[in-house]
């Protein structure tokens, strides 16, 4: 019986490192950078990217003579977006979220790695001074509301994984100590859920809630955003944890609803 690895492509695994290698070190890249970031020769990324421009998932300025991510790109994560399950209902809930908050709403599941939270919704609010999130943003674990829901359910060994090769620093209040994460993450687990202030950006504060699928696992994860003073005095703050913990609930309730329906 074959192995899973037997029936890898490796020059598919090259092509998709390279979009990765734009995706986490762009907009606009030289091949040889891409070439140094990814690992491989020059003549073999300018091949793979000859053809990934011609497929349009890679555009290429001839003025400046670099590579961005193409519209192909675009495309196909907007299908994928609409065909996620998750993203039709909290995408309305997140709607209201922000209309009674005030702060940019954030929608994160993890990512493949299991080391970081992807962004893949946000609706952002119309104050002035506001948070500003991407969608497709790789978010720490272990700093701000958005990553440190997810990665307060990691298991045991997904956590030793995440802590192996250090927590980077981002400001002051960035926690970097393993001991200090896993006894706040239980604290997480404990709360169901989780606040922050400072950890990715000074002045920035978050809530975040887990959302639970029908088999009570954590599928994703919704939160707010925004700067810190606004999340004050502790009334305030009270009635923006009630909100985000409603939306986690509407959304936890409608899909485990619809996990459980048959599927027609």
């Amino acid at each position: 019986m074959r192995s899973h690895n037997q029936y890898l492509v490796n020059s598919v695994k090259r092509a998709i490192h390279i979009l990765h290698v734009l995706a986490e070190h762009g907009p606009e890249l030289r091949v040889t950078d891409i070439a140094a970031l990814a690992g491989m020769h020059k003549s073999t990324v300018h091949r793979f990217l000859v053809t990934l421009e011609n497929e349009d998932w890679v555009r290429k300025d001839q003025s400046r003579d670099t590579y961005s991510l193409g519209f192909s790109l675009l495309r196909v994560a907007r299908t994928a977006q609409h065909q996620f399950s998750l993203y039709p209902v909290a995408h309305q809930e997140m709607q209201r979220l922000v209309e009674l908050s005030g702060e940019t709403a954030i929608l994160t599941i993890l990512d493949t790695d299991r080391k970081h939270a992807l962004c893949i919704d946000k609706v952002e609010c119309q104050q002035s001074i506001k948070v500003i999130s991407e969608i497709g943003k790789r978010i720490p674990l272990h700093a701000g509301a958005s990553g440190k829901i997810l990665g307060a359910y990691l298991s045991q060994s997904e956590f030793d994984s995440l802590v192996s090769e250090g927590l980077p620093r981002y400001t002051k209040d960035t926690v970097t100590s393993p001991e200090v994460l896993k006894s706040q993450f239980a604290q997480i687990r404990e709360n169901g859920y989780v606040i922050t202030v400072g950890e990715t950006e000074r002045g920035v504060a978050g809530i975040a809630f887990p959302i639970f699928g029908a088999d009570k696992t954590v599928r994703a994860a919704i939160s707010i955003a925004g700067p810190s003073f606004r999340f004050e005095p502790k009334s305030r703050l009270t009635y923006l944890t009630g909100l985000v913990r409603q939306s986690a609930a509407r959304i936890s309730s409608a899909i485990s609803l619809g996990q459980q329906s048959p599927n027609p």
